[in-house]
């Protein structure tokens, strides 16, 4: 599958979306990818999902996304970024113009979770958020809903089936719910929550009456 990726970003058009999804791609593709897809083409989407990406290659695309101001989506789930690589990929994407970062199924944990929460209290470009099916706890998610207490942008955060967010994360979230402006939609299906859990966070996002509440 790897021979095709070079064929499908020079059939591109500039600005265009570009699916590298499934591809089998390593960190050694990485660097081409960054200067003739995300540089040259200046493409507005890139998935890159389910490949064998880690933290070398995530640091390579980090510095392109220094380098463009078009890219506005980037696709990451399924790879093995792990929280190495999300402390190499955070503070890139609070300096670039992303608007959407999917991290899905990528063994990111709590230290992850810390990282991202380091890059949502300055982020102002990024609106959706995708952590489903990672190895983040209620540690973690005492970090992010911290961090969103002073967020201004993000208007969703996908956490569903983390299996080890449980009902200690509970306070800390109504606590983000009640100064929070921004949140539209928080997933957090297929956790470890209790049903007196779910009804309290049901309860503040209906007194809220803008957000969804997904548990």
């Amino acid at each position: 599958m790897t021979s095709n990726f070079q064929e499908t970003i020079a059939n591109s058009r500039y600005g265009a979306r570009i699916d590298l999804a499934h591809q089998q791609l390593t960190d050694e593709h990485m660097r081409f990818i960054a200067q003739q897809a995300i540089i040259d083409k200046r493409c507005t989407v890139l998935d890159l999902g389910f490949n064998h990406i880690t933290s070398q290659g995530v640091e390579i695309l980090g510095s392109a996304l220094h380098s463009s101001t078009a890219i506005r989506r980037l696709y990451l789930g399924g790879n093995q970024i792990a929280d190495d690589g999300v402390k190499q990929l955070a503070p890139a994407v609070q300096d670039s113009s992303l608007a959407v970062l999917g991290l899905s199924k990528n063994g990111i944990a709590d230290v992850g979770a810390q990282h991202l929460s380091e890059m949502l209290k300055n982020d102002k470009h990024l609106i959706v958020l995708g952590l489903e099916e990672n190895e983040i706890s209620d540690q973690g998610v005492q970090l992010l809903a911290d961090a969103l207490k002073h967020n201004k942008t993000l208007q969703r955060l996908l956490l569903a089936k983390n299996k080890m967010i449980g009902d200690a994360c509970v306070d800390a979230l109504l606590d983000m719910l009640h100064h929070n402006q921004s949140l539209k939609r928080l997933d957090l299906r297929n956790c470890a929550l209790s049903n007196s859990a779910k009804e309290k966070l049901q309860a503040a996002a209906s007194i809220k009456g803008d957000i969804d509440m997904w548990c």
